[in-house]
């Protein structure tokens, strides 16, 4: 037998065998795989909401992104020199918030919360087309339970909307490349304008 043959043959099965995982693993969600999901996210959704009398703005910085309507306009309605700290769409949508929820935990906190809590979908999302469904949920259930991650969703801090709009950036720009669609890297691009903005 030619021993090139044979090798060919024997790598024909592996092959095949990668294609056919690659493509279970993009398959779309089951039932279980998204009820799952839901409840990972349900927890960090809790997990980052719970105890609302225990947190309070008390970074500097956090200060600065939450005190726009302290001001007036001769400060241009933000806090002074406020673009020395970030970029204006965490201090703009607090800002809305508090319009709307008032100065409490909701008003205060109601960004961080739900950025921080999408971010876990999204790194599910990002994560499945490497990772398969169970990497993918590994992946989301270790955002929604990681301390760091709570910690910062639980402030007016810039940290999880950044991470939310890097993760989406990623997923996109992944589709563009594997789907050869302009579309996905559009999306890849605006996520990651976003996330310069934030």
């Amino acid at each position: 037998a030619n021993p090139r043959t044979s090798r060919r043959q024997s790598s024909a099965p592996s092959s095949a065998t990668s294609a056919t995982t690659s493509a279970d693993d993009r398959r779309a969600a089951s039932r279980r795989e998204l009820g799952l999901l839901l409840a990972v996210t349900l927890i960090a959704l809790g997990l980052r909401s719970m105890t609302p009398g225990r947190v309070a703005v008390e970074h500097f910085d956090e200060g600065v992104y939450a005190s726009n309507l302290f001001f007036d306009r001769d400060d241009a309605f933000e806090y002074p020199e406020r673009r020395l700290y970030a970029p204006p769409l965490v201090p703009w949508l607090v800002e809305w918030s508090i319009v709307f929820f008032g100065t409490g935990f909701v008003g205060c906190f109601l960004v961080g919360v739900t950025l921080g809590t999408a971010t876990v979908i999204a790194v599910w999302w990002t994560a499945r087309k490497w990772l398969g469904p169970l990497g993918a949920m590994t992946a989301a259930t270790l955002v929604a339970l990681s301390g760091p991650m709570i910690a910062f969703s639980r402030s007016c801090l810039t940290d999880a909307p950044l991470c939310l709009w890097w993760t989406l950036s990623v997923g996109f720009l992944f589709e563009a490349v594997a789907s050869d669609r302009r579309r996905w890297a559009i999306l890849s691009g605006l996520a990651a304008a976003i996330a310069w903005w934030t």
